[in-house]
């Protein structure tokens, strides 16, 4: 205890002795037992010690404590330059630090190329300017030490003219010459010419698809639907019987909720209940509580249901007598692509159901009904069970919300007679749909709600020429929707196998500009396929040629033909497209020379699987400049397969 006493006086008599020194007590790693902590102070006056980043001082005490360190301070308007920055490379200097006098040698960055600038951008020397679908080349030069740097752009993409508005502005839809107009089941074929470069593009429409609608207003009988005349709105011709769907019993209406269709105000009704059989408490969304409740059949407790009596004249029974039911309805939006009749037992929304008929079939061993788990509908006519036809069943395509409103075949085929009939569709388990109308379709006419897509070509994938058999290049696209097959040969590969005087009249094109001209060339296919043949060049333009029909020599539909065109020696008959007039298929303002680009379907071919020979012969008075031949079709294979 005496000794403690002793070296801390001893301490303190040493810190007050050292005079000019700055007041310090023992350091911290002292030995143990001490109980006054060391802080570390510098001497008055001390010199500074530094590296290349920080300057600092040393503890007066001599025992490695560190005090005042910082990074240097440099006056920057005094760096010294050591070597000159350039555009591409560093250089250096030299900066003294304003507080301990350190000098330091530090890295200067390249500046980088100076360009001059036009219209706010890099001036650039342009060897190759952009088109529609090649980017552009050039350089940029430095204005200081002038070194040429290359510069690429992207295409410029092709242009379309638009289709004006009713003010004669343009619209963002492109401008179309359509060579065949899509119907309610075919699709549209047409062309579209680039602004810049002239090139067509093909364009194919989907098909319309049926629109029916009734202008009859006659009110129903108390009880009864009212069977009227559903016609197509587009114009095709096709009509067929039906009712639209408030026209229900009055027995009925107590479960179903009325819905207004926000483009067309026309009233429908929605299910909106608890499935057949099913005494489980529904909630307000028409779902069941499944983890609490076991469902429960119930023969006194019947799903939702839409019930028609309708009258039927020996006339319009004649017409129905096997007949589908469609329905125009608007599908849940949360079906999001499952089948609009079908269930999914595994689905989240899904509501089971169980038969409440009496059919053997639908019943189990003690007389319950059975669970309903492949559909959400059941169909009665006449108050007997429908069969359900899986096969007949529409999918719902599109996104999980906001589902359109359309035609839907129902999966059951069925009799209508003379006189009364009545139909019932009750709900037997899962989404609920809004029901505007129904329509009796028969089967035979009906395109079995098969919708004719439209073309969506994959990849281009050349086949190369082959010298050793004559050959030129053919690319070649599948559709990935319908598997047919696209082959297009450009016509200026094949200049070799024309006559000289047609090389290059317009350029890239083949002319056949005088009677007896024939043009012939060979390509090869991989497959052999059966399809169209379509030609894609100029037509004669002149004015006085704008009525006049394509391949009749004298212009008319009935002339002699115009022109000659075989494949594998094979004449292809043209009689049918002779009537097609050279102003359906040219831009509008083409008075004279060559008409823009076309498509032109020209008959039906067959190409064998290897080498393929097409020829032109000019016979009569129209001149004829192509510049690429299509053959569109399905391979022999997919056939034989199919």
């Amino acid at each position: 205890m005496k000794h403690s006493k002793f070296l801390g006086v001893l301490a303190a008599t040493l810190c007050l002795g050292l005079g000019g020194l700055a007041s310090c007590t023992p350091p911290e790693d002292q030995p143990a037992g001490t109980s006054e902590k060391h802080v570390h102070s510098a001497a008055e006056g001390a010199e500074w010690k530094n590296d290349d980043n920080n300057h600092w001082h040393e503890c007066a005490a001599g025992d490695g404590g560190i005090v005042d360190k910082a990074k240097h301070t440099f006056d920057e308007t005094k760096a010294k330059t050591i070597t000159e920055a350039t555009c591409t490379e560093a250089g250096s200097e030299e900066v003294t630090c304003t507080v301990c006098g350190k000098t330091v040698t530090r890295t200067v960055k390249a500046k980088g190329h100076t360009y001059e600038k036009e219209n706010g951008e890099d001036k650039v020397t342009w060897t190759k300017q952009a088109t529609c679908e090649e980017g552009g080349e050039g350089t940029k030069e430095c204005t200081v030490c002038h070194t040429k740097t290359p510069v690429t752009s992207d295409p410029k993409g092709h242009t379309y003219e638009k289709v004006k508005d009713e003010t004669g502005a343009d619209t963002t839809e492109d401008k179309v010459i359509w060579l065949k107009e899509a119907t309610c089941v075919d699709s549209g074929l047409g062309y579209k010419v680039c602004t810049e470069c002239n090139k067509a593009e093909e364009v194919i429409a989907d098909p319309l698809g049926h629109e029916f609608i009734t202008t009859d207003t006659a009110e129903p009988e108390e009880g009864k639907a009212t069977v009227r005349t559903y016609t197509c709105k587009n114009g095709c011709g096709k009509s067929y019987l039906g009712f639209k769907a408030t026209e229900v019993s009055t027995s009925c209406k107590s479960g179903l909720v009325e819905e207004t269709d926000s483009a067309t105000g026309e009233k429908g009704y929605r299910f909106w209940g608890r499935p057949i059989g099913n005494a489980v408490a529904l909630d307000d969304s028409g779902t069941a509580d499944r983890d609490n409740h076991d469902p429960i059949f119930d023969r006194t407790v019947q799903g939702d249901l839409f019930e028609y009596v309708f009258d039927l004249s020996e006339e319009q029974a004649a017409k129905l007598s096997d007949v589908r039911l469609f329905c125009n309805a608007k599908a849940a939006d949360y079906l999001s692509g499952k089948d609009f009749w079908a269930c999914d037992p595994n689905g989240e929304e899904w509501t089971p159901g169980f038969y409440i008929d009496e059919a053997p079939e639908h019943l189990n061993e003690d007389g319950t009904g059975k669970r309903i788990d492949d559909y959400r509908y059941i169909l009665y006519v006449d108050d007997q069970v429908v069969s359900f036809d899986p096969t007949m069943s529409a999918p719902v395509t599109g996104a999980q919300t906001n589902q359109p409103r359309k035609d839907y075949m129902m999966p059951y085929a069925f009799h209508l007679h003379a006189g009364t009939n009545k139909i019932s569709l009750r709900m037997a388990g899962g989404y609920r749909s809004t029901f505007f109308s129904f329509t009796f379709r028969t089967v035979e006419e009906e395109e079995q709600g098969v919708v004719l897509q439209a073309h969506h070509w994959g990849a281009d994938t050349a086949i190369a020429a082959d010298t050793t058999k004559g050959t030129v290049a053919a690319k070649k696209a599948t559709d990935s929707s319908t598997n047919e097959v696209k082959y297009e040969i450009k016509l200026s590969d094949s200049m070799m196998a024309a006559d000289s005087s047609n090389k290059n009249d317009p350029a890239g094109y083949v002319k056949l500009n005088g009677n007896g001209q024939s043009l012939s060339f060979k390509f090869e296919t991989d497959a052999a396929l059966t399809g169209k043949i379509y030609q894609r060049g100029v037509m004669d333009g002149w004015s006085s040629n704008k009525g006049k029909h394509l391949f009749s020599s004298n212009g008319q539909a009935s002339g002699s033909d115009n022109l000659e065109l075989k494949v594998n020696s094979t004449a292809i008959d043209l009689s049918s497209y002779k009537a097609k007039k050279f102003e359906d298929v040219m831009v509008e303002g083409t008075a004279t020379g060559l008409s823009a680009n076309t498509l032109v379907e020209c008959g039906t071919v067959s190409l064998v699987a290897g080498v393929n020979e097409v020829s032109y012969k000019r016979l009569g008075s129209y001149n004829l400049a192509l510049t690429d031949i299509v053959f569109i079709g399905t391979p022999a294979a997919a056939t034989t397969a199919a």
